[in-house]
């Protein structure tokens, strides 16, 4: 869903589509900000395969991550990019790494679109979700999705790789 609106990290309004570019793939991660757990394992994962690439952020992909709690906003995602800019060590991810929260109906569009599936549970006042990123083509097709919380570089590459080529799932 290309026109899914969203919030950045520095409270500007985006469209999904504006990190899709020519050539260039999407690495999507989606979660959130407060979670105690899993959507940090994740992101670390994540992070630890990417650091093994030698495709940098901003260059030759464009990463996303979302929020899927419509409460969170530009200050936590700003938070949360921080630090993950600072653990990832490339300069480039700051330019390349962009942290979104929005409204519940361009949540569901993006995760109902990449199949992920979550929902809130109030007694612990959590969501209870899966772990996996996502590979999306510069035309915004799905090309892979990996699911778990560690990858090796060698995989993080070549899935990078044929998502730039267009290839889908």
């Amino acid at each position: 869903p290309m026109d899914a609106t969203f919030v950045d990290e520095t409270g500007k309004t985006v469209r999904l589509g504006d990190y899709f570019k020519k050539d260039k793939p999407v690495f999507l991660t989606l979660g959130y900000y407060r979670c105690p757990l899993l959507c940090s394992l994740v992101l670390n994962g994540a992070v630890d395969a990417l650091k093994g690439v030698d495709w940098e952020p901003g260059d030759k992909f464009e990463m996303v991550t979302i929020s899927i709690d419509p409460k969170e906003g530009p200050t936590l995602a700003k938070v949360k990019k921080q630090n993950y800019v600072k653990y990832y060590g490339k300069a480039s991810a700051n330019r390349g790494w962009h942290f979104l929260t929005g409204k519940q109906e361009s949540i569901a569009a993006v995760s109902d679109a990449v199949g992920f599936y979550y929902r809130y549970d109030e007694k612990s006042d959590q969501y209870i979700h899966g772990a996996a990123v996502f590979l999306v083509t510069p035309d915004g097709k799905l090309s892979r999705c990996l699911r778990g919380i560690m990858w090796d570089a060698q995989t993080m590459r070549l899935s990078l790789a044929e998502a730039s080529g267009g290839k889908q799932v």
